[in-house]
């Protein structure tokens, strides 16, 4: 009878065989209980005689020294390897026989009692396809696996538990993001309220206000508060509502970036009709003398 090896490594079951020269590979994946990576067995394939290998009274003494086959179904993967561990076999290989990838309605084998006693041998998963095609190749070739922990193939499990932390994660991140977004969008619309307000202050020339009376007087500052320069009479300086006037290369970067009160009384010009030219009546030094 012709000989198969079949490899079970470096990411993936390695199926040669030596008449054609032909490899497959093939993926698994390692049990949570037996003999954890790193481990190394070679060996031939056998498959118990009632294919789910889950008979205690069952004749398995061909499976000493050699690589055990069974099917899912009947009883636990744990009964499984425990009946071939029993038997001598160096590892156990179980095939999905209700899927043909490993991926999809992956079943734990992890389903055993906490007081069972402890299995001393890899046990591995493959697809139903893969078990198939290995007993298929079985009815005609002797088959002899080398099996080790490297071919593991990542398994997609649920991932349930991390909803309620995610779930959470994106609430928080979209509060922040409401935040900083109406931020943004507050400070965009003050600007612009500040722009109306700089735009709507009129420009009116100076006149001391010993020249007139303090009540009819337009400006009642002398200097300029942000250079710190006298007023010239008939100079042309940008008075607000409060009747505190500035130079306009002075008060119009405060009022555009800084802020929209007054430097000098604290006064908003927001409420004066925000975007709304406020009325001043505007003399000329002439008219103030007469």
């Amino acid at each position: 009878m012709l000989e198969l090896l079949l490899f079970l490594a470096v990411a993936q079951a390695l199926f040669i065989s030596p008449r054609k020269g032909e490899s497959v590979k093939l993926g698994h994946e390692t049990a949570s209980f037996g003999k954890q990576q790193p481990y190394d067995v070679r060996g031939l394939i056998v498959r118990p005689f009632d294919e789910f290998l889950c008979s205690e009274t069952g004749n398995y003494s061909h499976f000493k020294d050699n690589i055990a086959l069974a099917t899912r179904g009947n009883c636990s993967f744990f009964q499984k390897a425990w009946l071939a561990a029993e038997a001598g076999a160096k590892a156990l290989i179980i095939g999905n026989n209700a899927s043909t990838r490993i991926e999809r309605k992956m079943i734990r084998l992890d389903d055993f009692k906490k007081d069972a006693p402890d299995v001393q041998i890899p046990v591995v998963w493959i697809s139903g396809k893969d078990y198939e095609f290995i007993v298929e190749q079985m009815k005609n070739y002797t088959i002899q696996a080398f099996l080790n922990g490297e071919g593991d193939v990542a398994v997609k499990k649920p991932m349930f538990h991390l909803i309620p932390p995610l779930v959470l994660i994106l609430v928080w991140m979209t509060i922040i993001g409401m935040y900083f977004c109406r931020k943004l969008v507050m400070r965009y619309i003050s600007r612009q309220h500040r722009m109306s307000a700089m735009n709507a202050t009129p420009t009116i020339p100076y006149r001391p206000v010993e020249e007139e009376s303090e009540e009819d007087a337009m400006i009642l500052n002398s200097r300029c508060v942000i250079c710190m320069e006298d007023f010239v009479e008939g100079e042309e300086l940008k008075a607000l509502p409060c009747r505190h006037g500035f130079h306009a290369s002075c008060i119009d970067p405060w009022l555009a970036e800084h802020s929209e009160r007054c430097p000098i009384c604290n006064q908003s010009l927001l409420q004066y009709n925000p975007g709304r030219e406020y009325e001043m009546e505007v003399k000329s030094p002439q008219e103030g003398r007469t």
